[in-house]
């Protein structure tokens, strides 16, 4: 299924490096499903991804930006297994990312000399 998807990408042009990434992502979603289930991967349910996207933020204690780029591979592997007919149909998208503040510089912390 993984080479699979890796033909998948190359087909919708996706750089190599991209590719690398997700494949690596999907790798280490599929072994924690077969480590907490004791099952064989065969496709994604909605409520263990979401198990999943817990377990990074509260035991592997990863950040948003780590967290919202396994949430794109998950994604993108999602259209892979319904245009394989794996999946019926969507379980995870864009919303499930998580929301990042960027801080922004306050306008009092900028010195007369930065703003000259």
């Amino acid at each position: 299924m993984i080479e699979d998807f890796k033909r998948y990408l190359k087909i919708n042009g996706v750089s190599k490096v991209t590719i690398k990434s997700y494949i690596l992502k999907i790798k280490e979603y599929i072994q924690w499903y077969q480590e907490s289930f004791g099952l064989e991967f065969s496709k994604l349910y909605r409520e263990n991804v979401l198990d999943y996207l817990s377990y990074l933020q509260t035991v592997k204690k990863n950040n948003a930006k780590t967290i919202n780029t396994k949430v794109s591979a998950l994604i993108k592997f999602n259209e892979f297994l319904c245009e394989c007919c794996i999946q019926e149909k969507m379980i995870i998208n864009k919303n499930d990312r998580i929301r990042i503040q960027e801080q922004l510089v306050s306008p009092t912390k900028i010195s007369k000399q930065e703003v000259e």
